[in-house]
């Protein structure tokens, strides 16, 4: 029956639902952030010289900057992103922000580093060009820094391999050496690996930092001990 009006096609897109306050309120300013391509949003907002946020200074760094509000929290990982985009170009950064939301990542309250993380992880995951993440992205370590400038880095563990010394020479610097791997092409994953150690249970473990040799070997060496020491020591990257 021809009622007299013109058809009309409605495409439907689902909408991404923010369960997490900090990261609908983070997300809203990057869409701010990327129609005005200026790191001052809502300027004059109460006179002359004021803002409602501001992304150029005094960047928000994780963890210590969360103070449980959400517009403050939000500002971390739009943060990031504006970051990324200063990297790599506005429009380049805009459209990882928009593929890397098709993972939802999602967390509740309370739960903005695990979820920050995830989001890191998401974005190189839409930055991934040969569905080979493992070789890297095209833009994965302007991705990494400009997170990590944030204080958000991948919960991402190495795998480290170490021959144990049962005893040692006494009065002689004492090498550990270990082989470090990691899943990821991607060395700013790896700053580098540390070796604690104490010589009883009641004092503080002391830190040498390990030389890298290059391919996954480092060796650090833990000072010489009398005769007789016992050494409680382990490896860890960072």
């Amino acid at each position: 029956m021809n009622t007299g009006m013109a058809s009309t096609t409605i495409f439907m897109k689902p909408w991404r639902l923010f369960d997490n306050g900090s990261l609908g309120e983070g997300y809203a300013d990057v869409w701010g952030l990327k129609l005005t391509n200026n790191p001052i949003l809502g300027p004059g907002f109460s006179g002359t010289g004021t803002w409602v946020r501001r992304y150029d200074t005094n960047i928000k760094v994780y963890p210590q900057d969360l103070t449980g509000e959400v517009h403050d929290n939000g500002e971390i990982i739009a943060g990031a992103w504006w970051d990324l985009g200063q990297a790599i170009g506005m429009d380049e950064m805009f459209a990882l922000f928009i593929e890397s939301q098709y993972a939802v990542a999602m967390r509740p309250d309370g739960q903005e580093g695990l979820l920050y993380s995830d989001i890191l992880f998401d974005a190189l995951l839409a930055d991934d060009d040969n569905d080979n993440i493992f070789d890297g992205t095209p833009h994965g370590v302007a991705i990494i820094e400009a997170f990590a400038l944030h204080g958000i880095t991948l919960l991402v563990g190495a795998d480290i391999a170490h021959n144990e010394l049962p005893t040692y020479a006494a009065d002689i610097p004492i090498p550990i050496n270990t082989s470090v791997s990691i899943d990821f092409d991607f060395t700013p994953f790896l700053a580098g690996l540390e070796v604690s150690y104490r010589t009883s249970d009641t004092e503080p473990y002391q830190t040498v930092t390990a030389t890298d040799l290059g391919d996954g070997e480092y060796t650090a060496n833990i000072p010489a001990q009398p005769k007789g020491t016992i050494i409680d020591y382990y490896c860890l990257s960072r």
